[in-house]
């Protein structure tokens, strides 16, 4: 059963998610997916993207390279 959340424990969310995009390319025996994600940061908390049973072949912010993931 989910946890209640109540009203007086709500915090507003500390991204805005301007846009999603998603290019899916389908073969034999697997998928290819790509999407970029437009956010913006509104407070100061880190950002966690979870996924399972992925494999991350890039992630780029604001147009630079990262691997830390």
């Amino acid at each position: 059963m989910p946890e209640t959340t109540y009203l007086k424990d709500y915090a507003p969310y500390p991204y805005t998610l301007k846009s999603i995009d998603l290019l899916f390319q389908i073969y034999d025996g697997h998928t290819h997916v790509a999407s970029t994600l437009a956010i913006t940061q509104t407070d100061e908390a880190p950002l966690y993207l979870y996924g399972e049973d992925l494999e991350i072949l890039s992630l780029k912010i604001d147009g630079k390279d990262h691997s830390d993931f």
